[in-house]
């Protein structure tokens, strides 16, 4: 039987960003002790488990491109993920990556992956990574959410045709965005995001 599930990315939704020193920018946890779970992340999942939706999470990570992180390294990080939301009373029912970057260069200390460096149907805005979380969890897209953190995630939410949620301080009226790019929705935080789901439910259900 298919499931409704939330897909969310990773990195400034469950996870916080980190600064990276060799590109002088945040960007994702590339060590296990880097990664700090955000607040309310937890709380997030939780009542996302408690009302049946698997948690589905959607990241690119370039850094396996660019040389700077294994596939080991990126498991044991996800592993760390799984542990302090489980402490929480949350899960994740799994992790989906894209390991490629078209643009990926050479950092210090770090030796760029060829086979990586390519156009893929898996980054995000493409839908390719939801699609495969979908086929793999048997997903019921017509009853799902995707959680984003930017307008890249909202094209691939769209594309997959599932609904969209922005997690952003601003409103729909500050996004600057065409419409293909609007999401369907946008939540301040964790408790707005599941205000928001609760009265799509409610919605579907009374159709």
């Amino acid at each position: 039987m298919q499931k409704p599930a939330v897909f969310l990315d990773r990195d400034g939704i469950l996870n916080a960003l980190v600064f990276d020193d060799a590109c002088g920018v945040m960007g994702p946890p590339l060590d296990v002790e880097h990664v700090v779970l955000l607040r309310d992340a937890a709380e997030l999942v939780r009542a996302l488990n408690e009302r049946g939706y698997l948690v589905l999470v959607v990241t690119s990570q370039p850094a396996l491109a660019q040389g700077r992180l294994s596939v080991m390294k990126l498991d044991l990080i996800h592993g760390r993920l799984r542990m302090l939301l489980a402490r929480a009373g949350a899960r994740v029912d799994g992790f989906f990556f894209c390991p490629h970057d078209p643009r990926a260069r050479y950092v210090p200390g770090a030796s760029v992956r060829p086979e990586l460096v390519t156009g893929c149907r898996c980054a995000k805005p493409s839908p390719g990574l939801i699609l495969q979380a979908a086929g793999v969890h048997r997903v019921e897209l017509r009853r799902s959410f995707m959680l984003c953190r930017d307008l890249r995630d909202v094209r691939a939410g769209r594309s997959a045709t599932v609904d969209t949620i922005l997690l952003t301080k601003g409103s729909m009226t500050d996004l600057e965005a065409p419409p293909e790019l609007r999401p369907g929705h946008v939540a301040v935080d964790a408790s707005a995001v599941v205000h928001v789901i609760d009265s799509l439910r409610e919605a579907m259900m009374n159709e």
